[in-house]
């Protein structure tokens, strides 16, 4: 059986209730999902949640280093902005995490037409870089 973000953690959820929201319904299936399996979206909604991010950031930060605007349902970047939405002071805790960040975004080329303008993504990126 492939590892998942609940059997990594080691901490079962309950299933959610019968008034859950769409959004939580999808954040416990994604727990129990394959970790390999995970889609960029899925990546994107788990960062945003902040759930699992012990065995969500190192593969977010593999996928988007091989393309920084990896695409989730959105926007192209859209999977680097939840990265780079973690905030400062998650990344003041997780150096070795921020260099490698810091690496990826060497890597963007804000001329490149597929650029998401028009979103944060570009305020974000200097945001993360005044540190």
């Amino acid at each position: 059986m492939a590892a998942t973000i609940e059997s990594i953690e080691r901490d079962p959820w309950p299933d959610p209730g019968a008034d859950a929201s769409g959004l939580v319904r999808r954040v416990h299936a994604l727990r129990r999902t394959p970790a390999v399996d995970l889609t960029p979206d899925d990546l994107r909604v788990l960062l945003g949640q902040r759930v699992g991010l012990a065995v969500v950031l190192p593969i977010a930060l593999g996928r988007v280093a091989a393309d920084p605007l990896l695409e989730g349902d959105y926007y192209p970047g859209d999977v680097l902005n939840a990265v780079l939405g973690l905030g400062r002071d998650f990344w003041a805790e997780h150096p070795a995490e921020s260099a490698r960040l810091v690496d990826v975004i060497g890597t963007v080329d804000r001329a490149d037409p597929s650029f998401p303008v028009g979103t944060d993504l570009a305020a974000r990126i200097e945001d993360f870089l005044a540190g």
